[in-house]
């Protein structure tokens, strides 16, 4: 199966899992893809120069803005529920919002809408 097909295959599978979790169809089906720092580990964040490259494992999103009728917020659910469980956040988000416990796969996601709350 070459990439194309692939891809459509995937964006399928995501659309059909969101409109079954969700009752409606994404806005978008995304793809970020894996990387692997060649050098430059841990330091990126610290401001150093690092040389990423892309690998084959990747994550694929589907997105929907909706309207919120008590406050703005990003759920997150996953195909694979048992190994990833559903959480929801509210935005924007202040310097102060604590973290959570735990180390989990929403992490990322949450960082990303701190720093961007924050730089608002």
């Amino acid at each position: 199966m070459d990439a194309l097909p692939l891809y459509q295959y995937v964006q399928e599978v995501i659309s059909d899992g969101f409109k079954t979790l969700y009752g409606t169809l994404p806005d978008a089906v995304a793809r970020a893809p894996g990387r692997v720092n060649l050098i430059g580990e841990h330091i990126d964040y610290s401001g150093f120069g690092v040389l990423p490259m892309a690998i084959q494992q990747d994550c694929h999103v589907g997105i929907k803005a909706v309207p919120c009728l008590k406050e703005a917020c990003v759920v997150l659910a996953s195909t694979s529920p048992s190994m990833y469980p559903s959480t929801h956040f509210p935005l924007p988000m202040s310097p102060s919002q604590p973290e959570g416990e735990g180390h989990n796969w929403s992490r990322y996601v949450w960082a990303a809408c701190k720093v961007r709350s924050i730089s608002l």
